[in-house]
Order: structure tokens, then sequence, then C-alpha cells
């Protein structure tokens, strides 16, 4: 009893205490006493547990499906191979007591993008879904007709504790063409609480109809690939656009796309050419200068053409990264250093409506807990 009342009564050594707990055991700890829930409610404390515990590697994937409940499901990647769980942990997103339906669009560094409702009359959120602090955005301007809408949402905590939300607009170049330009790009700041305009813009590539409007954000850039030998990119800090070079030497447009995607800070691409059945797996230079290949796969030779591949899981060591797929109504986690594989998910009809959701439509996004929040909300 003595060393828990020098504890609670030393605020300099319950703070170093506090700091050291992950995220899931402070959520818990606050109803311990008030003075726990003081301290971990005080504003700087957040920040100061995000830079402690502060890791560019994910350790859970997310499903981007919200159920009409308000639910959605987590899958816990495994620190080790031996500590695989083959059932998702369920999040609640009831507390943002909305009607309509829900879709996380992004996740970043422990803050969520959501879109809720459907185009022209959508409703964007910022969102912590472990301290339930949220904001609701409204977009600066109506979408128009011919144009098209895509947000984005930058949050790097090393750098700065608080997140800008980029808007940008598509507008068809003409009436006779699938070309488009980029019309807009409005940036809202959570330092402000105001949108501003990204001032004087000029990308170096033309937009073409088969262009991927989404993107891939990664530490402060997003990316497009574009379906030639140059792709570009807009850096949200610095207000600028550049291009970067595709893989595959000259045959990019001769490969399928399976995955393009940020894991553990960097950008990584999955091509698999026409003719062949295996896929290689590409990793960006932080330069931008070139593509490494780091993986070559066949996975033809175990489960013929029937997967699709969820994401790439880098880890601190690249060859101890891994690779996440669905086949046969199953998510499946294979291991690139031994190539084996082990299940993480596996669908069947006595398991949540939520575990459906995920098989039907195998989007995820790559989530790490974190307590970061800027600006006002609900109260956590």
């Amino acid at each position: 009893m003595a060393s828990a009342s020098t504890v609670e009564n030393n605020e300099d050594l319950l703070t170093e205490i506090l700091l050291r707990l992950p995220v899931k055991s402070l959520m818990r700890f606050r109803c311990v006493s008030k003075r726990w829930q003081s301290q971990i409610s005080n504003p700087f404390f957040p920040r100061s547990h995000t830079l402690h515990h502060y890791t560019p590697f994910p350790s859970h994937l997310l499903d981007t499906n919200v159920h009409t409940t308000g639910h959605s499901s987590f899958i816990t990647m495994p620190s080790s191979d031996n500590n695989v769980s083959h059932n998702p942990m369920i999040t609640d997103f009831r507390f943002l007591n909305l009607p309509h339906s829900i879709f996380i669009i992004q996740s970043c560094n422990g803050l969520l993008l959501l879109r809720v409702g459907h185009y022209p009359n959508s409703v964007y959120y910022v969102c912590n879904p472990i301290t339930k602090r949220f904001l609701a955005l409204h977009l600066p301007t109506a979408l128009g007709r011919d144009e098209a809408e895509v947000v984005y949402l930058s949050f790097e905590p090393l750098r700065s504790s608080h997140y800008k939300v980029i808007l940008m607009r598509f507008e068809h170049e003409t009436d006779t063409t699938s070309n488009w330009h980029i019309d807009m790009i409005n940036v809202y700041s959570s330092n402000t609480g105001c949108w501003t305009d990204f001032g004087f813009f000029q990308p170096p590539l033309q937009v073409e109809g088969s262009f991927e409007f989404k993107g891939t954000y990664c530490n402060g850039v997003i990316y497009w690939h574009c379906n030639n030998e140059e792709s570009m990119y807009c850096d949200v800090e610095n207000q600028c656009f550049g291009t970067f070079p595709m893989p595959c030497d000259g045959q990019f447009e001769l490969a399928d796309v399976l995955y393009f995607g940020e894991s553990g800070g960097r950008l990584h691409m999955i091509l698999r050419q026409s003719d062949r059945t295996y896929f290689d797996i590409f990793e960006l230079r932080e330069d931008l200068s070139e593509w490494s290949a780091r993986f070559r796969v066949d996975l033809d030779g175990l489960f013929g053409n029937y997967f699709v591949v969820m994401c790439f899981f880098r880890r601190v060591k690249v060859e101890d990264s891994m690779l996440v797929f669905l086949m046969r109504r199953q998510v499946m986690l294979y291991n690139l250093s031994d190539c084996t594989c082990k299940r993480l998910v596996d669908f069947n009809h006595s398991l949540s409506p939520l575990v459906k959701l995920l098989v039907d439509s195998p989007t995820v996004l790559q989530y790490s807990a974190s307590l970061s929040w800027d600006g006002d909300s609900s109260a956590f």
C-alpha cells in the first residue's frame, strides 16, 4: 500500500509509469482513480505517449467496412509466428451517432478518415477510434456535376501534433475525352481550424481516364501510379508536385498491379507480368530514384489463381515481412522469409457478420493504436 501511495502522490513518477503502458491498458486504467483519469486526460499526455511509442510498423489490419450495427473489425497482426489469432477484434463506431453508412477511407498514424453518406452529399470525419475523439469536416465547396472528389488525411506525429486534410477535385478536360485535370486543391489544418487554398500548382503529368484517383499516402506525400513509365506525387507540406519512375524497366504497361500501398513508412508495389505465374514485390527508395525488387512470390503453385492480395506488411527487417491475402474465404498470412502460410481469419457461418463483410469485400487498411488527437471534440 505504501508503494501505491508513493506512486499516487508523485506526479512525475506516475507519468513515467503511464507513458510506458500500451494504449489498450491506458484506456482501462482511466478507471483506477480520478488522479489517473486526470493524468491520462491531460492535453499534453497523448502527445508524449505517442512519441514514446511511435513506430511506422502497424499492429493491426482494419476492415474498411463498417457494419450497419456501427461496428468494424481489427485483425491483430502477430508479433511472431507463434501468436496468430483467428478471431478479429471488434471496434465500435456508434460513438459517432450517425444514421448513415460509414466508409473508412484512410488510416494514418492512429487517426482514421471516414466518409459518411454517399456522393455528392458526403460528410467527412477525422476520428481516433481508441479515444473516441472526432471532428466533422464540411467541405468548402460543393461537388460539381463533372467533377470527381478525393480526400486525404496527412498526420506525421514525429513532425507535428497537428493533422491536415487535403481535398482534391478532378474535372473532365472536355466532353469528348476521358482525360481529367486537377481543378482545385484545398487544405484543412487542425492547427487553424480553417480551409485554405493549396496555392498555384501545375501537375507534371496528364491524368488519363484509367488514372487511379485514390492514390496512396506515405510520409506526407500522396502518390499515384499511372499506366506508363512515370507517375506523379504531391508533397503536402511543401505544396508541390513531382514525378517518380515505375518499376519493370519499361515493361510496366505489360504488368498487372496487384497492390499499391504503404507499410512501415515505405511505398510498395506488387506487379505480375501477364505471362508469368509469379509476382514481384517492389519497394521505392526514400529518394524516389528507383524501385528495389524485394521478393518474388509464386502463390499459383500453392493456390492457383484463387487469391486476392490484401496488403504487404513490412517488418523492421524487410526479410521478415509478410503478405496478407484472401484465399477461398480465408484471410491468410504468408511469411516471405520461409514461404509458409498461416490462417489469420477463417470464415464460417457461426462467426460475426463482420467477418463476412471482410471476406466479401477484401479491402483492409494498416493501423496502429494511438492516443493522438488535435483540436476540439468529444472528451475521452
